[in-house]
């Protein structure tokens, strides 16, 4: 993978991760967006699974 490609995957990772930890601790809705969290899924899996793409 790309760094740039990697780069993106991680960033998106964390901005979702933490949209959602600041929502839980401020008392707000804790969805998220669908389609977002199943793009950083599917990128993000491969490597939990220690797979590489």
């Amino acid at each position: 993978m790309p760094i740039a490609q990697a780069v993106a995957v991680v960033a998106s990772l964390e901005v979702r991760v933490h949209t959602w930890d600041l929502t839980r601790a401020t008392g707000g809705a804790e969805a998220l967006d669908s389609v977002p969290v199943a793009q950083v899924h599917a990128a993000a899996e491969p490597y939990a699974a220690g797979r590489r793409p």
